[in-house]
């Protein structure tokens, strides 16, 4: 993992660089990957950093690229 960050609910969000994902551990230890609207597993090349905004939007940095890409996760 290279970037970590913390929401305002306790998940924690992980970008696996080599992957190519980010994964979000839940405060009771469920560890899920971000999916698309078609359920596929949302790609990046080589995101190294994340950040989640106040209003729960998340940021992903790609470094191959240099894209930050804007989420906003379902409800």
């Amino acid at each position: 993992s290279y970037g970590v960050t913390v929401d305002a609910h306790d998940n924690v969000f992980l970008t696996h660089a080599w992957d190519g994902v980010v994964r979000m551990v839940t405060p009771a230890g469920e560890i899920s990957t971000l999916r698309d609207s078609t359920g596929g597993a949302l790609s990046f090349n080589f995101p190294i950093g994340v950040a989640v905004a106040g209003d729960q939007t998340i940021y992903v940095g790609a470094s191959n690229g240099n894209q930050i890409f804007k989420l906003t996760l379902a409800p």
